[in-house]
């Protein structure tokens, strides 16, 4: 308490405002939130306990009763259990109990189910000494354990079994004889006589054709065989036993519900919304069931489904599956199903096997026929449509692009596309196409100002490098999106460098024709925009150039939405032109052709053509992407009247007053022309291309034939004008031949179509290991790659050794920035980050930094941070005969300190890292390199921080050297910031360091009582700067030669002296 006398009053204020200095020094921020208000050392130790130490006898109860409902039958991992067994006991101790090993051994096995009572049997036999919780957790590990691996082998037995009942329960009837003991399915009497499949299996084996259960065929196969057979004969019998059209066996969730019979000779399915590829038949099949009636299969088709076997999908195709509304259950052919798989019936499954003896799928016999369960992908299925069932809607969907479904009414209502039709389907349609190649992450939302005007904002953005090089050798794809009207202009290009270029021309034209100047472009930081070339120009032409920061390119969502929206409509033609993707320049501008004259979130509800430039675009011009295009031929390259007047070609794009056309493998622009609208899909469009891509090979080797022909005669005509220089007497004339010649045979055209064939097969051979595995054919290139390795190992081609042990001059590199990552428990990194940080704290400082900084992942650590913990394993072999020496010295001071920091260093949280070193008499006594608590807005505050934390350790220091009888006048703190030593000798507090005011009367408070004094020290002689930063060969070397901190044998002397000479030199 507070004395009563004056002068006993200034004394006691003297010490306890150190009190709380030191107790200010000692607690966290967020702590002098609760004690800013108290004025004394006594009231803040008095609220500390206040919010702390809660000891109560009713508190004690309630903890207590909180530990009886820890029980383990409520949790199925055992650590979670001991965890919260551990939390409720530690609560309990807090509140004043005093819980001893035996009254906690107690409460475990209280907590314990009646199946594990044994355990306290085992506990019971054991010495008191042995008798510990740790003890019993293994036992309970164990047990826990063994119950899992029982219930892994009694679900591995009864994977079938669930709706089986027990063999032993005989308590039921019969309903048709009225004996006990067995069901009616089960019934023996003459009631169930004559309901069997074997009076049809004369119908076995009478398959549709080569289809069969696993493989799937793609194109026209199909469907040709099937309108073959129906044209053959007007009846198809397909004969199924114990069915018929009265029982129903519905579909629901997108699930198939299937009978496998043996007496029906094709699949049939009831509900035609399930396939995933389908024909209407030009003349429906009938089809004779049990009962002898008959009904109409309409469609075939095939249907991709998985079923579930032993909890994993097995995926299979079904072809030629034949639909029958009138079905009431979906039948899998017996026969149809053997052509090429096995099927093992075995009690009550049956079990369908793969050629290479993989099980695929399983029936369940149930009232005596055998169920099946399949699943398909729903979504897919049912945005399927067959190509003789297009609708208006979805043909003018895929014919501008595939554009969104939602502004198709926006579009009819408002009329902003002459040619459209008024009335369009109301029906919403999923497109496959569009699920396929549109999807996307969630958007990053922008609230940056949006334009008022066109041209006053101008968003561009870079996409590449693609993969794939475009025809004319592109690789990126330029866009200029107007913020306004949303109106864009897409230019293609080879490398970076012509961004500038067309940056210039994109503004000359559209100055020249709108009249209006660009305001403000918006940009990210790429380099081919952030350059002196493309600021000189936009400060000429007076544009303002806002980029987005470092590494936000969310910022740029204008342009960065517009190109994913250009790639799922450049995804959605290609994938239905079915072109080489060389020619994704044409689409990309396609796309963007068809997105001016579709609507777009505009303010107005307009077209982007028709916002900029006040006009309705039409879309009579239109037609579906990929349509065939018959060019007219010019009658000047026409050779004769009986030539041909058309070629044929593919539609890649329009132009103002045409077409852009794929011909010969050349694109051309077409005005007369005639184009044949068809589903791409089914028409088998890749012929022809392949065929274009033939007749444009053929063209240039026929072109390149010519040219070195060419080139040829040119030489030899040089050669002999040459001659007659030498020679004036020598005539040569040169006559020609009137024979025709024939070109080899290499030139023949069947034989140039299968080079062309050759050559693109060897196009498609995967470049490296990454490819390969994840090709179509990845089966066959792993056989040839271990086919490979047999042979190179059966040739004894290498031999294997260890790797030799790279030398590590520094235990860390410079300015390494490791990431989190989640924990990988099959690598010891704790263990070896604990064994770092025995040898660190003992005998090694040089490894201060190191082991701190790979500390902080031990949470979040996998491969990497290992193999940087295994380098600073590796510095200390390199450098084991390193060892601290400690020598006499009478002239160096008693004690010194120097400290440092390194200001916002940890690139995860951005806190600093304070590292000092304390020496007496010359000698390394403490060391430290710790990670700051708090984010510090300065590297004086930094500075500042760590200064604190020093002065903290040298208090604690002159008391114990004090107490050995040794007199300190006053201790050196050696600091390279020149703030931080004016703020402790001169109090230079600013606005920027009033938040420091608690450090600096610590600080200064120890400095005006004389124990510590402040010296500036340059940066280069601060040896504190190895505890906070990772330091180069030649600093780390010199720290240790110049320092004499460290006992060298002369090996390692003459190793690390020689390192330096030899850096020095370099």
């Amino acid at each position: 308490m507070r004395p009563k006398s004056g002068t006993d009053n200034e004394s006691w204020d003297d010490r306890d405002i150190q009190a709380i200095n030191y107790i200010y020094s000692a607690i966290s921020n967020k702590q002098l939130e609760y004690i800013s208000e108290l004025n004394s050392a006594y009231e803040i130790i008095q609220k500390f306990d206040e919010m702390y130490l809660k000891k109560s006898t009713a508190l004690q109860i309630v903890c207590r009763h909180n530990l009886e409902t820890v029980k383990l039958s409520n949790y199925s991992d055992t650590s979670l259990y001991f965890d919260d067994f551990e939390k409720a006991v530690n609560e309990l101790k807090q509140a004043g109990a005093a819980v001893t090993e035996q009254e906690k051994l107690n409460y475990m096995l209280k907590s314990l189910p009646q199946n594990y009572s044994h355990i306290g049997d085992l506990i019971d036999v054991l010495p008191m000494k042995e008798r510990t919780v740790e003890y019993l957790k293994s036992k309970i590990k164990l047990k826990r354990m063994e119950e899992k691996s029982n219930n892994v082998s009694n679900d591995k037995s009864n994977v079938f079994q669930a709706e089986a009942k027990s063999s032993s329960d005989k308590n039921y009837t019969c309903f048709g004889c009225g004996k006990p003991g067995h069901l009616k399915r089960d019934c023996r009497s003459g009631s169930n006589r004559g309901r069997g499949r074997g009076g049809f299996s004369a119908f076995r084996g009478r398959g549709r054709g080569q289809n069969n259960f696993r493989n799937f065929h793609r194109g026209r196969g199909n469907s040709q065989n099937t309108n073959r057979e129906s044209q053959g004969s007007s009846f198809n019998t397909i004969i199924t036993n114990n069915i018929s059209a009265s029982q129903d066996h519905k579909p629901r969730n997108g699930q198939i519900e299937w009978l496998l019979d043996s007496g029906c000779t094709d699949h049939i399915i009831n509900n035609d919304k399930y396939f995933d590829r389908c024909e209407i038949l030009q003349k429906p099949i009938k089809v004779k069931i049990g009962d002898g009636s008959t009904l109409e299969a309409t469609k075939v088709g095939n249907i991709k489904a998985f079923f579930t076997v032993y909890g994993h999908k097995s995926e299979v195709t079904l072809t030629n599956v034949f639909y029958v509304k009138q079905m009431k259950a979906n039948l899998l052919s017996y026969s149809k199903i053997t052509e090429k798989n096995s099927i093992v019936s075995r009690g009550r499954l049956s079990k369908i096997y793969n050629p290479f003896g993989r099980l695929i799928a399983v029936a369940i016999k149930d009232e005596r026929l055998y169920k099946m369960r399949s699943y398909i992908n729903e979504e897919k299925s049912q945005a399927y449509m067959c190509k003789n069932n297009m609708t208006l809607k979805e043909k003018l969907h895929r014919t501008l692009g595939h554009i969104n479904f939602n502004n198709w009414e926006k579009m009819c209502k408002n009329e902003v596309l002459d040619g459209l039709p008024k009335e369009i389907e109301s029906e919403y349609l999923k497109c496959a196409t569009c699920i396929e190649n549109k999807m996307h992450n969630l958007p990053f939302h922008n609230n940056r100002r949006r334009a008022e005007d066109i041209l006053e904002i101008v968003h561009t953005d870079l996409n590449g490098p693609h993969q794939t090089t475009g025809y004319e050798g592109e690789k990126y794809f330029l866009t200029f999106i107007d913020d306004y009207s949303k109106l864009t202009k897409v230019y293609c290009i080879q490398t970076k460098t012509e961004v500038f270029d067309c940056l210039v021309q994109y503004v000359n034209e559209i100055q020249n024709l709108t009249g209006k100047m660009i305001k403000e472009l918006r940009w990210d930081n790429g380099k081919e925009y952030i350059n002196s070339r493309v600021f000189q120009f936009a400060k000429e032409k007076g544009i303002i150039i806002k980029p987005c920061p470092p590494y936000v390119h969310e910022l740029n969502g204008t342009a960065e939405r517009y190109n994913r929206s250009l790639m799922d409509m450049g995804r959605c033609l290609l994938s239905e032109a079915k072109i080489h993707q060389r020619f994704w320049p044409e689409i990309i501008k396609a796309a963007a052709y068809l997105k001016n004259r579709t609507l777009t979130n505009t303010i107005e509800q307009k077209t982007p053509y028709e916002i900029f430039f006040k006009q309705k675009p039409s879309v009579k011009n239109l037609r579906m992407y990929g349509s065939k295009v018959f060019v007219r031929i010019p009658e000047e390259k026409r050779r004769s009247k009986w030539d041909k007047k058309a070629e044929i070609g593919i539609l890649l794009g329009y132009t103002d007053t045409g077409y852009r056309v794929l011909m010969n493998n050349r694109v051309i622009i077409a005005r007369h022309c005639d184009i044949i609208e068809e589903d791409v899909n089914l028409c088998g469009f890749e012929d022809e291309e392949r065929q274009s891509n033939y007749d444009e090979e053929k063209e240039i080797e026929k072109q390149t034939i010519r040219d070195t022909t060419k080139n040829q005669n040119e030489e030899n005509l040089l050669q002999t004008n040459d001659n007659e220089e030498d020679d004036d007497e020598v005539e040569i004339k040169v006559k020609r031949s009137g024979r025709k010649i024939k070109a080899p045979l290499r030139f023949d055209e069947e034989f140039g179509y299968y080079c062309i064939n050759v050559n693109y097969c060897d196009a498609m051979i995967p470049q490296n290991f990454q490819e390969a595995i994840t090709s179509s054919e990845s089966l066959q290139w792993k056989e040839a790659m271990n086919r490979e390795m047999d042979s190179l190992i059966k040739n004894n081609t290498w031999t294997l050794v260890n790797n030799p042990v790279k030398d590590k001059k520094t235990p860390m590199e410079i300015n390494l920035k490791l990431e989190k990552s989640e924990v990988n428990n099959d690598i010891q990194y704790r263990n070896l980050i604990g064994a770092l940080l025995y040898v660190n704290s003992g005998t090694r400082p040089d490894i201060s930094f190191s082991v701190n900084y790979l500390s902080r992942f031990q949470n979040c650590y996998n491969e990497t941070h290992f193999k940087y913990a295994l380098r600073v394993l590796k510095y200390l072999y390199l450098t084991k005969d390193l060892k601290l020496k400690y020598y006499k010295s009478s002239s160096a001071d008693i004690l010194d300190c120097y400290v440092d920091s390194d200001w916002a260093g940890d690139t995860q949280d951005r806190k600093s890292t304070t590292g000092l070193v304390i020496r007496l008499f010359g000698n390394t006594i403490l060391w430290k390199s710790k990670k700051q608590n708090s984010v510090t807005k300065s590297s004086t505050f930094a500075e500042y921080v760590a200064l604190s934390e020093a002065v903290t350790e040298i208090n604690f220091l002159i008391c114990l050297v004090n107490e050995m009888f040794i007199k300190i006048c006053k201790t050196k703190i050696y600091e390279d910031n020149s703030g931080v030593v004016a703020i402790v000798k001169y109090g230079n507090f600013t606005k920027n360091s009033k938040h420091i005011e608690v450090h600096y009367h610590f600080i200064h408070e120890n400095v005006k009582s004389g124990k510590i004094e402040v010296v500036k020290i340059d940066s280069e002689n601060n040896i504190a700067d190895l505890f906070t930063k990772a330091l180069d060969k030649i600093k780390l070397t010199a720290m240790v030669l110049t320092n004499e901190r460290y006992d060298m044998s002369e090996r390692a002397t003459t190793a690390i002296a020689s390192d330096v000479l030899q850096t020095e030199t370099k």
